[in-house]
């Protein structure tokens, strides 16, 4: 088939482009992109942005029944259209047959729903909803036609079997609600069909009922869960008898019907294990091991392996232990010890070994002493994972405690404890529970010494403080205070950087009542370079607690300054140490406390004061002391907070005038404009604080009162009487013993008079040639304004 090419074809017989049109391509300008780039997303903004408001429909309300009739005309037009365009619209024509019943035209809406069926008769959600509105509307005749004609079209559909099922018996028609179900089940339902039809007949009582159901159940399902179903039944409702007689009849259909389908007579197990447990109820041991044995023959592999598993477990509580326990164990055996062989490093399975050696009842005790022996010579190969040894030195425990337990060998259990010692590798890791089993060990013999001996050792070798937290628990037994003091000094030497530990030890010098003892040590905790900042704190708020208990206010106020420092002045302790004072009483109370605890029969009364007056006062300049410091640092965000701390005290502890004076101290939130270096203008909010007006109005005052004073005075020099210069003149050239006071007095008013002279230049004066003058007549006037 041959292809002519167009005369002004771009390419030639060759395929490439002729020199013609490379001539016009080099000739057209190159076109370049557009700068605004129109992407799928900007045509759908603006579509989105530009797009028309939906039309909304007015509001129409009907006033007569002319109007009435109207409506109804017009919306029955629209849906007739509609169904004239789509007739299988079912959709439409339930929404007209809404519509119909909206009306309460229900002739119409039949008239609607039977047109839809006649359509697909099928259809189940039409079924459903023509039977659902006159069901609403009371037609219960009309109902039942409907569910009659619906499961007769349509017998397969569960949905409407179980609507007619729930009328009928809604409206406590039992002899319908059976009829349906009886029909129901000449089609052959699903397995829960007959179970609903089983449930319906035990709620009404007609078990016998139940019973005939159940006789056609097992045939139209032959499994053993009908079989179970049903000698459940009789578990509730029958006697032994039935029961017995139920599962006798499911074993023997059931292994009938597996020969007759070629299943080699193998039954399912689970009918068997049903029969079993419910015979152990009954106590039927040799109607069991009947079961037992009649299902080795019956079931298969998979089945027989878990029935093979309770089958032992009947036997250990019932049965011949001796034979089971043998045959069991010895096959446990050998199975670990095949594994052993290829794995000796498995110590769960050594566990799992030693465990069938010492249940076996042919076990000598040397057999399981080489089992022991064999399992704590195979050391971890990895020296350095504590994990991998925990295994292995569980076994050692258990070994050591059957010696002691058991075996009733104590020397041995010590030598074993010895042993374990050296091998594990102490420089690298060691285990606490060991060097404790250990002391308790001989602590049981009654050797408290070598128990102390032990616990030595091990803060020698390898300090730990569980085995120190052990010691010392087992010395305040023993209430050997001094010892406890020992270890706890060990404890901390070795551990300086737990802060548990400290407080362990000062607490326990306190509830000793030695406060001294307590004291230094929080002062050594605090001094530790090795505790950190946030240890620090707790220690100080323990140690405060213990001062404030031994009313010694002063260090404990001390101690909160302490407190501050180390916390870098954090604002939440500034504010409580301020109200710290509130905690520390004044002295005429500690006098009335002393007074008290002469008279009093109780040698350690409880000092309860109130908030005194004094101590309202100290609590305020406190908080005044930190305002000034962060007003100093120009911390105004600090300044706040403590202002409405101060004012929350107030509001507590004060009256209303302290309040008004702290809410008067409040800031104001100002917008201040500053011109940025390249002429630009940056508005920014600060704080405007009333003190800071005040003071600064004050510093201006006094300035200007100095400055006045000055002036006045160098006016009375200028203007004293000439008389009395000459006389000073005279009187200074007659005295030549003062000739230097006199120039010394020259310096001093040629000094006092240059501040004034350099303010009475004339401004109008055009040419004056001291430049400080207009500056300094601009100064005077900010004061004379």
């Amino acid at each position: 088939m041959s292809v002519s090419l167009p005369s002004n074809s771009a390419i030639t017989q060759t395929g490439l482009p002729s020199k013609q049109q490379q001539q016009q391509q080099q000739q057209q300008p190159i076109r370049k992109p557009a700068e605004l780039q129109i992407t799928a997303e900007h045509i759908l903004h603006e579509a989105y942005e530009f797009k028309d408001n939906p039309i909304k429909q007015t509001d129409h309300r009907i006033a007569d029944l002319e109007e009435l009739h109207d409506f109804q005309r017009r919306k029955r037009t629209e849906h007739e259209n509609a169904l004239r365009r789509n007739r299988f619209s079912f959709g439409e024509w339930l929404r007209y047959a809404q519509f119909e019943i909206d009306q309460h035209d229900y002739a119409r809406a039949r008239s609607v729903f039977e047109r839809a069926l006649e359509v697909d008769e099928t259809n189940v959600s039409v079924w459903v909803r023509y039977i659902q509105c006159e069901l609403k509307g009371k037609n219960v005749n009309h109902a039942r036609n409907l569910l009659q004609r619906s499961v007769r079209i349509l017998p397969r559909v569960d949905k409407l079997w179980y609507l007619y099922v729930t009328v009928e018996e809604s409206l406590a028609n039992v002899i319908a609600v059976r009829q349906v179900f009886e029909n129901w089940l000449q089609w052959k339902p699903g397995y829960e069909v007959w179970l609903h039809f089983i449930q319906f007949e035990e709620r009404y009582g007609e078990f016998d009922n139940c019973r005939l159901i159940f006789e056609k159940f097992v045939v139209v399902f032959p499994k053993a869960d009908t079989w179970i179903q049903w000698a459940n039944f009789e578990k509730v409702h029958g006697d032994d008898v039935n029961i017995f007689n139920v599962y006798k009849l499911a074993v023997e259909s059931l292994f009938a019907a597996n020969v007759h389908n070629g299943a080699n007579g193998k039954l399912d197990g689970k009918i068997l294990v049903s029969w079993i447990q419910w015979e152990v109820t009954k106590k039927h041991w040799k109607r069991i091991e009947k079961l037992y044995r009649y299902a080795k023959d019956t079931l298969s592999e998979s089945d027989l392996l878990e029935l093979q598993s309770k089958y032992a477990k009947f036997q250990r509580q019932f049965g011949d232990k001796e034979s089971l326990e043998v045959s069991t164990l010895t096959k446990r055996k050998i199975k670990y010890e095949n594994e052993l062989q290829s794995n000796p490093y498995s110590y769960e399975t050594w566990w799992d070994y030693l465990n069938v050696i010492e249940e076996h009842p042919d076990t000598a005790e040397i057999d399981l002493k080489q089992a022991f022996d064999r399992a704590i010579h195979t050391v971890p190969r990895s020296s350095s994972s504590k994990s991998d040894w925990l295994p292995w030195i569980y076994i050692w425990l258990r070994y050591i405690s059957w010696e002691e337990v058991s075996n009733k060998n104590i020397d041995e259990a010590r030598t074993l404890f010895q042993d374990l010692l050296q091998v594990i590798p102490h420089k690298k890791f060691t285990f606490a529970k060991v060097w404790i089993k250990f002391a308790e060990f001989e602590i049981r013999q009654g050797d408290l010494m070598a128990a102390r001996k032990i616990l030595g050792r091990s803060m020698g070798v390898c300090p730990n403080a569980i085995i120190m937290k052990f010691y010392i628990s087992l010395e305040i037994k023993l209430k050997e205070f001094d010892r406890v003091r020992m270890i706890y000094n060990k404890l901390i030497e070795s551990f300086s950087n737990v802060v548990g530990y400290w407080l362990e030890y000062a607490n326990l010098e306190s509830n000793l009542g030695d406060d001294p003892r307590s004291k230094a040590i929080y002062d050594l905790a605090i001094a530790e370079s090795t505790l950190t900042d946030e240890s620090k704190i707790i220690l100080l708020n323990q140690y405060i607690q213990l001062q404030l208990e031994s009313h010694h206010f002063t260090e404990a106020r001390n101690l909160y300054e302490t407190l501050i420092i180390i916390t870098n002045e954090d604002l939440r302790t500034v504010i409580k140490g301020c109200l710290f004072e509130l905690k520390i009483p004044s002295q005429r109370q500690i006098n009335e406390y002393a007074q008290e605890v002469e008279h009093s029969d109780d040698p350690d009364p409880v000092f309860q004061f109130h908030i005194s007056e004094d101590a309202k006062t100290r609590v305020r300049k406190r908080f005044e002391s930190v305002i000034l410091k962060a007003k100093e640092k120009g911390d105004n965000e600090r300044r706040v907070v403590l202002l409405e701390a101060l004012k929350k005290f107030e509001s507590k502890h004060g009256d209303e005038v302290t309040v008004s004076k702290v809410e008067s101290r409040l800031p104001k939130i100002v917008t201040t404009v500053k011109e940025m270096e390249n002429g630009d203008k940056e508005e920014y909010e600060e704080f405007e604080f009333p003190d800071d007006i005040l003071e600064t109005a004050k510093e201006v005052e006094n300035f200007t009162a100095n400055f006045a004073s000055r002036f006045e005075a160098d006016d009375d020099e200028e203007n004293e009487p000439n008389e009395q210069k000459d006389i000073a003149k005279g009187e200074s050239s007659n005295a030549s013993t003062n000739d230097t006071d006199d120039e010394n007095a020259k310096k001093q008013h040629h000094q006092s008079n240059s501040l004034k002279r350099r303010f009475e230049a004339d401004s109008d004066d055009e040419d004056v040639e001291n430049t400080n003058v207009a500056p300094a007549k601009r100064f005077m006037s900010r004061f004379e304004e």
